[in-house]
């Protein structure tokens, strides 16, 4: 578990720079995101490149490019007033990207269970209360049942998409430190 919360070498000039490039795509694919109301996102790849760098470098870089993915993500383009409740979410979401996929390996069950985890707790748990302190219990409870309907349509689609690119990573190697496999480089 110590090596788990390891943090010397994560923030190396090479991973920097790589995590920047991840946190440049999330802005970018933040961009791309339908939304149905200004606090409601309704389709969206933003959370890939999080979860890769959650993947790659582990914990601490996790929550570091959650924060700054999210905060370039509003910068590049604005949906209301900018909320610190949602670089908690995207900080939470990459933590259990980290805890079930850093230095282990994509299989589809840790793949499946990360997602569900962050279907559940960040995007229906944490988003019910986040709307609920910015725009009111009412709004809140009416966004909870389009959330419960969207994640459960977007669970396999999610869970899909991550599963393959983070094989492919995988597979590709050499590109970080994942080819180690917990050799701590």
């Amino acid at each position: 578990m110590s090596s788990f919360w390891e943090l010397r070498g994560v923030f190396s000039t090479r991973k920097l720079a790589q995590m920047g490039m991840l946190v440049a795509l999330t802005a970018v694919l933040s961009g791309l995101s339908i939304y149905v109301a200004e606090d409601f996102r309704l389709f969206s790849f933003a959370y890939l490149p999080g979860a890769v760098g959650a993947m790659l470098y582990g914990p601490w870089a996790g929550l570091v490019m959650g924060f700054a993915g999210d905060f370039v993500g509003y910068i590049a383009k604005p949906a209301g007033p900018y909320f610190f409740g949602y670089a908690i979410s995207a900080m939470l979401q990459n933590f259990l990207y980290a805890v079930f996929l850093y230095r282990r390996g994509p299989t589809l069950w840790r793949t499946a269970a990360a997602q569900a985890l962050v279907a559940v707790f960040v995007s229906i748990g944490l988003g019910f209360w986040w709307q609920r302190l910015m725009y009111g219990a009412s709004a809140a409870e009416f966004f909870t049942g389009a959330r419960i309907i969207k994640n459960l349509i977007q669970y396999p689609i999610d869970t899909a998409m991550l599963y393959g690119v983070c094989r492919v990573l995988a597979r590709v190697g050499r590109w970080t430190t994942f080819e180690a496999a917990g050799a701590g480089r």
